[in-house]
């Protein structure tokens, strides 16, 4: 179950600029993990579920519908939160990537993992 997942993670994490990517519940457990360079798994799905449940529940507020992908950019890095339903992918990449191609990588991703059937996404 987990190693088709894995796979999948396997494949985003090869796409240039990609330094890790995870999978985690809205409340912060990690379900499937490929970091790279010493990042922390728990520390990064903690700040990820903290970060997407705040912009969640602040676009209801608002009434302006759902949002199903974050971007932060910071000076190092771009961070990519991604709904799944009842899951969410975390990617991890380079702040100079070439931001189209890897978001087709997440985007092929993201519904590799919602048709593997393997998560209760």
């Amino acid at each position: 179950m987990i190693q088709e997942i894995a796979a999948i993670l396997k494949q985003l994490n090869a796409t240039e600029g990609i330094k890790g990517s995870l999978i985690i519940t809205p409340d912060g457990m990690p379900v499937a993990s490929l970091l790279e360079g010493g990042q922390d798994m728990d520390t990064v799905a903690a700040i990820s579920s903290s970060i997407y449940l705040s912009i969640t529940k602040s676009m209801e507020k608002l009434a302006i519908g759902d949002v199903n992908r974050y971007l932060l950019c910071t000076e190092f890095a771009r961070f990519f939160i991604i709904g799944l339903g009842k899951m969410i992918l975390i990617v991890l990449a380079a702040h100079n990537i070439q931001i189209a191609k890897v978001n087709v990588a997440i985007f092929q991703a993201a519904n590799a993992i919602k048709k593997s059937g393997r998560l209760d996404v």
